[in-house]
């Protein structure tokens, strides 16, 4: 009876510190929820938004986007290297959107991708119709065109607007990339 009273206790207490690193992991949470807004940004623009700043450093595997229509886009963060002048940090490559809701998780989906502290998030909305946006926020930087990946590009600024873009992520560094494997054809005869 005592040994089945302390392998009881001992699944207890694993549970239960299980439990409390689950409640206070410190997880990335970046952007706007992606929800139904009032209006749309136009395709082949790319928009950051300024709402909720990425809270650590470590890579982006979930993605939340509220489209406007079908078709493809590309999700980035972008560090703000001046006044309105921002750099890609890492992106997701090209993603399928349909109207309303789209969800995408790494590894499945997209590869994870590195943001850091204060970092934005941001979307190419290349051919799908658009993101949802409400002109009421924290604001939103915009340019037409692909810019992602970019380098010191000067984004034009809105002051109140909030884009339906959200990630979270897990904290720490980004593991190193899987090394690159080049296939050799020993031909018969030859060292």
């Amino acid at each position: 009876m005592r040994k089945l009273f302390l392998i009881c206790l001992t699944i207890f207490i694993l549970l239960l510190l299980f439990m409390v690193k689950i409640a206070f992991s410190a997880d990335i949470d970046v952007g706007a929820p992606a929800i139904d807004r009032d209006s749309y940004g136009a395709s082949a623009y790319t928009w950051i938004g300024k709402e909720n700043p990425a809270n650590a450093t470590g890579t982006i595997d979930h993605i939340e986007i509220w489209a406007t229509g079908n078709g493809n886009i590309e999700v980035a963060s972008f560090e703000e290297v001046s006044e309105n002048t921002f750099t890609t940090r890492g992106s997701s490559g090209l993603l399928t959107v349909l109207t309303g809701l789209n969800i995408f998780n790494a590894p499945g989906d997209f590869t994870a991708f590195d943001i850091n502290e204060e970092d934005y998030i941001g979307i190419y909305t290349g051919t799908a119709y658009g993101v949802d946006i409400t002109y009421s926020g924290e604001g939103m930087w915009f340019q037409s065109g692909d810019l992602i990946p970019c380098t010191n590009q000067s984004f034009n600024w809105y002051a109140t607007a909030t884009i339906s873009l959200y990630a979270t992520g897990t904290e720490g560094e980004a593991p190193p990339p899987a090394p690159k494997v080049q296939s050799q054809i020993l031909m018969l005869g030859e060292e």
